[in-house]
Order: structure tokens, then C-alpha cells, then sequence
């Protein structure tokens, strides 16, 4: 009984210190994002999802940012970005660009 115990929380413990980085930046993102969405006065829900959504885009930053051989220190800086900026920002710059590109929606 113990020993399996002792296994689950050694698996867990290795699988949270192999992405904390990424939780952090996560973590970073979202604090950010509900703080400008505070500051904008958005409403509570549409506050959370944006939060949210940063979240999880923030959580693959370190990665985007090994595959395009970049120094892996502006991480942080990026997620903050990503947090101040929102998704309803990054969803027009996603969109400007796929009308440059001459895709039809």
C-alpha cells in the first residue's frame, strides 16, 4: 500500500518538476491577463476564459520558442506579453494576417 503510494507521489513529483517552468509561465500569463481585463473592466466570465485561454497558449511558449532557436530567458518576458495583450488582441493580428495571406473566412 505504501509503496504504491510512494510511487505515485515520486511520478507526480517528477512529472510537475519536469514542466514547472512551463506552469510558471502559464501561471504568469493568466495572473496577467486578469489583471488587464480588470483594469478594461470586462465582466467576470469573459474575464476567466481570457485568463484561461493565455493560460494554456503560454504554457507551449518555451517550447515555440526552442523550435525557433531563441534564447530561452525571454519566456517570461513573452508570457507577460501574452497576458497584457489577450486573446481578442492576438485573435485581430491572427486574422489581419490570414486576410494578408488572401485566406477567405
Amino acid at each position: 500500500m505504501f509503496d504504491a503510494l510512494r510511487s505515485l507521489s515520486t511520478a507526480l513529483t517528477n512529472l510537475l518538476g519536469a514542466h514547472l517552468l512551463s506552469f510558471y509561465d502559464a501561471f504568469i500569463s493568466g495572473t496577467m491577463a486578469l489583471l488587464h481585463a480588470a483594469y478594461l473592466d470586462i465582466s467576470g466570465r469573459r474575464r476567466l476564459l481570457n485568463a484561461a485561454i493565455c493560460a494554456l497558449l503560454a504554457y507551449f511558449i518555451r517550447d515555440l520558442i526552442l523550435l525557433m532557436s531563441w534564447n530561452i530567458n525571454w519566456a517570461n518576458i513573452f508570457s507577460v506579453v501574452l497576458g497584457f495583450l489577450g486573446t481578442d488582441y492576438i485573435a485581430i493580428l491572427f486574422n489581419f494576417g490570414l486576410d494578408k495571406l488572401g485566406v477567405k473566412k
